[in-house]
């Protein structure tokens, strides 16, 4: 936790902050990812462009424009300081920072979908810009759930080294053998990427005809009454928890050199969980907005899986050693 203290001379408020390599590493992998990625797509478009259909070739530029965008963006970010420090520095100020750059990213990923959805000819069309089985939005989630799962099994091993509480390494034992589970079940058990025929027990019984245990007939009437009650749920315990760990905090905190908060999804992560409980709820009561349709649940599920990605990348973050960074002085 990043402390403060009066100065004695000018009667200031002095904030320490500390700063954590791991945050670094990851941002600075994460932009080289994205710059590798955009590397691949530019390949793929140039490779289709000369030696693919001609019919698709004017298809191909979309892919070569969002290669250059990830290769100068990654570029970008992996040399921007204030970007590195969103992921590094530990204190209330960046806390804030990171809260108007969550906030900023939701509004402005909301106003282009919002404007796609009102200019496209129907409602088939609209679908088929993101969702769909190999579709844009499934992918992201598949990409967000491995990434998550990874961030469970390094805390849970990071807790076993430290030699902490062995009911969180089991807790998060757990999330992480849950999101497999969840991406298995996305990707139909490899059936979307080997694209293997449904045994005939899944024809007859799932809605979809696909490997999944979600889509079976039987759970499609409760499907989207079930899901509304677990963002529900998820969001009680994100508003509650706090209050009744801070019980246990004190007694936590004379035993190890971890707070109990750092396990906890951060504060700034709530418009996550809330649009998530939004679209639920929409999607649940279809009579209230023909604006929501059922497939927007998937934009529900993002950012569930969103939500949870960063939680986990904060409680990896600060199980990491830092170091103190230059004190900041505000005016008390």
């Amino acid at each position: 936790m990043p402390s403060s203290k009066r100065s004695p001379n000018s009667g200031s408020i002095v904030q320490q902050e500390f700063i954590f390599r791991r945050g670094s590493n990851i941002c600075r992998t994460g932009c080289l990812l994205a710059q590798l990625f955009g590397i691949c797509l530019l390949l793929i478009s140039t490779g289709k462009f000369f030696y693919g259909d001609t019919n698709s070739i004017s298809e191909e530029w979309k892919l070569f424009l969002i290669g250059i965008y990830l290769l100068i963006t990654g570029y970008l970010l992996k040399h921007s300081n204030k970007f590195n420090n969103l992921f590094s520095v530990k204190s209330n100020s960046f806390s804030r920072k990171r809260a108007l750059a969550l906030i900023s990213i939701l509004i402005c990923s909301i106003i282009i979908i919002s404007y796609i959805r009102l200019t496209s000819e129907g409602v088939d069309t609209y679908k088929g810009y993101f969702f769909g089985e190999g579709g844009l939005v499934e992918w992201t989630q598949v990409l967000v759930l491995l990434l998550s799962t990874r961030l469970a099994g390094l805390i849970a091993n990071d807790l076993k080294i430290k030699d902490l509480s062995s009911r969180i390494n089991l807790a998060y034992i757990f999330i992480s053998g849950l999101l497999l589970f969840i991406i298995l079940e996305e990707l139909a058990w490899g059936q979307v990427i080997f694209s293997w025929q449904s045994p005939s027990l899944f024809v007859n019984m799932n809605a979809q005809r696909e490997t999944t245990l979600h889509n079976l007939v039987f759970f499609q009437n409760i499907l989207d009454k079930s899901f509304l009650l677990i963002s529900l749920l998820i969001f009680i315990l994100i508003c509650l928890v706090p209050y009744f760990i801070s019980k246990a905090q004190r007694n936590w905190t004379s035993k190890n050199n971890f707070s109990l908060g750092i396990f906890l999804p951060p504060t700034y992560s709530w418009p996550l969980f809330a649009g998530n409980l939004f679209i639920a709820f929409f999607v649940a009561n279809p009579s209230i907005s023909n604006m929501i349709i059922n497939r927007d649940q998937e934009w529900a599920e993002l950012l569930l899986y969103i939500g949870i990605f960063i939680s986990l990348l904060r409680t990896y973050v600060l199980l990491g050693d830092s170091t103190p960074r230059n004190k900041n002085i505000f005016p008390a």
